[in-house]
């Protein structure tokens, strides 16, 4: 019995821990990537869901006449500080104007780094991002939608998209659990040892 409550607690502990996905100067939790894209215009050449996740050796491509729209599960938007949204393109400066809708309002993104030479990229990948206030939405408000994502110019190769802002539905707190708390993790180890040594001496 008492080893089925240390190993709950490991259990809980770790399961805490959320992986981080680091690509340029940007380390994203990885439940914050797109896990679903479809085509809702247009044509593509490579299937949409080339960009759900956080593979960056697949991509889908749009044009002026393709828009693709792209979905989180159980996550709200969040107005947070800086860029909220972030869009992974990849190879060539194709386009310097990506366009990311969210309610019917179109808004051009800003190229904020490229990632050149990293040895775990096949390829050089663009990273556009978008602020929220630009949707019209206020410093830490907070809303749930779908990002529908197109092309002003050229046809740029979409990875991977992300929320950099945001929030678990229904979390209420409008932050991104990383890892489990200081303090939640030293009452863990603590309640480990305590077991541990009643074990032995019962």
């Amino acid at each position: 019995m008492r080893l089925a409550i240390i190993l709950i607690v490991i259990f809980s502990v770790f399961k805490a821990q959320a992986a981080l996905i680091t690509i340029g100067s940007f380390s994203i939790d990885e439940t914050r990537f797109a896990d679903s894209v479809v085509l809702v215009s247009g044509t593509s050449v490579k299937p949409p869901s080339n960009a759900e996740g956080f593979n960056f050796d697949t991509y889908v491509s749009v044009d002026t006449s393709s828009q693709i729209k792209a979905s989180f599960d159980n996550l709200q938007l969040l107005n947070g500080s800086g860029f909220d949204i972030l869009v992974f393109e990849l190879a060539a400066l194709e386009v310097m104007q990506m366009s990311l809708s969210i309610g019917g309002l179109s808004v051009s993104g800003s190229l904020i780094e490229r990632v050149i030479g990293d040895p775990s990229l096949s390829r050089t990948v663009n990273i556009y991002g978008f602020d929220l206030s630009d949707f019209g939405i206020s410093s830490g408000g907070s809303l749930i939608s779908d990002l529908f994502l197109g092309s002003l110019a050229d046809t740029p190769d979409i990875a991977a998209i992300a929320v950099l802002n945001g929030s678990d539905i229904g979390s209420g707190n409008g932050s991104i659990s990383v890892s489990a708390p200081p303090t939640l993790m030293l009452l863990s180890l603590m309640l480990i040892f305590i077991s541990t040594r009643k074990w032995k001496n019962s």
